[in-house]
């Protein structure tokens, strides 16, 4: 078909319309003789052609033959609202630099044809609807064509501000409850990853913001470690270490670490596998940060680099009263063994009873109170006397828990050096609880979440002067997300 003339045979018996008819303008429609001054109009003036405002008829886009559209960008894009909006899948026939042609179902008379307002007039966007046929003699359908996952994530970008979590399972039915569309999970899968980056910005280019990201530590935090390691200029390792915790440390922290990893979740998850993190214990036995990191891996190579940098910031020497409380994550006892070959190293006694229990004979309530009674002895004599009653219950756990070393698991072995009983990693599980919600979030925003929950926390604190030169700091009630975690660590301890 020639591009210069519609044939009144594809309208449907519309008349035909050459390209002069579009040439029509706004101002040509006017008689030339009316008057704006005198408010008089002559008989044969005719009405302004209709415009489309983006702003108020985008919800609810209405056509008719002659509205004006800004560009053919909004044109298409208020084509595809009107679908979406009035239940109809409706699809563009042709659409190219000359016109659009847009129809309904097969058998459906609806019909729109446009083109640009002035095509002699290359500054002029403008498009001008120039053929349109109202009527839908079609079936509402509970799918559409139009209803993208660029539209799902733009229409309910709002649920991801105020809920990250928000599920494309919610999303898909709540598409449903809306709009009575039947989406596929695959879709709104898709359209839950754009939203997100709209909301967080986009995970890639966060990472091109890393240096730069550093450098500001570096420069707010005199003294802090910052290190980033690239393979041929992709982002392989990143650690943190500020000076003002290396300082805490130094001053007021006893000398146990408590170590653990944890996944991420975010769109590059599967490269990204953990953060690792390495909480103290200060005077108070309150958790106490130190580093952080995030790997490609969790093994032997990335606990080693991040050990060995930690030594060296902590100043933790070879022959230092050193305590390593940790699960026996991929790789770490090596690299502990590595890297502080004197220090001593502690298991959790929860990984050990997860162990113990997965076992079929060693289920039982007795069985796990006398494994309980052997952790908590504090003398060999009390030890050997809980493991003579769990001898006496089951001589195959007894043998099991015979071949692990006590000086890892019972306080009875347990080196005076550190002057501290801890059986459980319950710090660290406390952090990787508070950094729960940050998981799922592009690498900058994790790490800034964790700096605005710090500052959340230090909002209920207010100083008291306590005489001289000191200060009594008090704290306001704890918010629910702080009661949920006291209590999940008492439940822990129990």
């Amino acid at each position: 078909m020639d591009c210069t003339i519609l044939n009144s045979d594809l309208l449907g018996g519309l008349p035909a319309m050459t390209l002069d008819d579009e040439h029509v303008g706004v101002d040509d429609l006017h008689s030339a003789s009316e008057s704006d001054s005198d408010g008089e109009f002559t008989k044969n003036r005719k009405p302004r052609c209709p415009e489309f405002h983006n702003e108020s008829d985008s919800l609810n886009p209405q056509f008719e033959k002659g509205m004006i559209f800004g560009d053919k960008d909004t044109l298409k894009q208020a084509f595809r609202q009107y679908g979406i909006k009035n239940r109809v899948d409706v699809r563009f026939k042709t659409i190219c630099n000359k016109k659009v042609q847009a129809v309904c179902k097969e058998g459906c008379p609806w019909y729109l044809w446009a083109s640009r307002f002035d095509p002699k007039d290359k500054s002029n966007l403008a498009w001008q609807i120039k053929a349109y046929v109202r009527e839908h003699q079609c079936m509402m359908s509970f799918k559409n064509r139009n209803a993208t996952y660029k539209w799902l994530a733009k229409t309910y970008i709002e649920k991801y501000k105020a809920d990250p979590t928000y599920s494309s399972r919610l999303l898909k039915k709540d598409v449903m409850a809306d709009h009575v569309y039947n989406v596929s999970y695959g879709k709104c899968l898709r359209a839950k990853h754009l939203a997100l980056e709209m909301v967080l910005e986009s995970h890639k280019e966060q990472y091109s913001m890393i240096y730069d990201y550093l450098g500001e530590i570096r420069q707010t935090n005199p003294g802090s470690t910052t290190i980033m390691m690239l393979d041929e200029r992709v982002f392989i390792r990143m650690y943190i270490c500020l000076q003002s915790c290396k300082d805490g440390y130094k001053a007021g922290c006893r000398s146990v670490l408590n170590i653990d990893g944890c996944h991420l979740k975010g769109y590059y998850g599967g490269t990204f596998l953990a953060v690792v993190v390495v909480v103290a214990v200060d005077a108070n036995d309150n958790i106490y940060p130190l580093a952080y990191a995030i790997v490609e891996a969790e093994n032997q190579s990335s606990w080693s680099w991040f050990l060995s940098l930690l030594g060296t910031d902590l100043e933790i020497r070879s022959l230092e009263n050193i305590t390593i409380l940790s699960d026996k994550q991929k790789g770490l006892v090596e690299a502990i063994s590595e890297v502080f070959p004197c220090a001593e190293h502690r298991t959790c006694v929860r990984y050990l009873y997860s162990n113990f229990k997965n076992s079929e004979n060693f289920k039982g309530k007795n069985l796990k109170d006398a494994l309980w009674k052997a952790t908590r002895a504090t003398y060999v004599k009390e030890f050997e006397d809980a493991m003579a009653e769990l001898k006496a219950l089951s001589v195959p756990t007894f043998d099991w828990l015979k071949g692990k070393d006590p000086t890892k698991w019972s306080r009875s072995h347990f080196s005076p050096r550190s002057k501290c009983d801890m059986l459980l990693s319950n710090l660290s599980e406390c952090f990787n609880k508070m950094i729960l919600d940050a998981r799922d979030k592009p690498i900058l925003t994790l790490m800034e979440m964790k700096v605005e929950s710090a500052i959340q926390q230090c909002t209920r604190c207010w100083p008291t002067h306590a005489g001289g030169q000191k200060y009594q700091v008090s704290a306001g009630p704890l918010n629910q997300h702080a009661i949920d975690m006291e209590h999940d660590e008492c439940l822990n301890y129990a």
